[in-house]
């Protein structure tokens, strides 16, 4: 797999100094040919992962590790091909809000929001914190540009 891997990123909640979080760990993983990641399936299982394929994000490979015995996300791994436009754009968001404070401070809103409305509902906790995601997403797109 070593031959494949471009980059290596954490990202997510995680990667944001101060930034509410759970203690899952998100792994963005850059690789020469996304097709070939499925061959390691295999490999990932033995140490932890269960393979989850495009989980919903076409062009991604998506492995989920729990602490033994438990239903606690431990690392959630994105493998993405080079030049993935939604790792370009998972990149910048995470960049955006460590150097942006009112965008951090939005999200860091929201995300409390959701998360006392919604704590044991994963899908409406997403769906609540969507559309300002989408509003910073677009932000942050638009400083790149600058």
């Amino acid at each position: 797999m070593s031959k494949q891997i471009v980059a290596v990123h954490h990202f997510g909640s995680t990667a944001i100094v101060g930034m509410s979080a759970k203690p899952t760990i998100d792994v963005l993983v850059i690789v020469n040919k996304i097709e070939k990641i499925d061959y390691y399936n295999k490999q990932l299982e033995k140490l932890g992962y269960i393979a989850k394929g495009e989980n919903g994000i076409p062009g991604r490979r998506y492995f989920e590790k729990y602490a033994s015995g438990t239903i606690t996300h431990l690392v959630h791994l994105h493998f993405y091909q080079e030049g993935n436009h939604k790792a370009i754009e998972e990149l910048r968001f995470r960049d955006f809000l460590r150097n942006n404070q009112d965008a951090f401070e939005r999200y860091l809103d929201i995300k409390k929001e959701a998360s006392q409305l919604y704590r044991y509902l994963p899908d409406q906790y997403q769906n609540h914190k969507s559309a300002v995601i989408k509003e910073l997403i677009k932000k942050a797109n638009n400083d790149w540009s600058l």
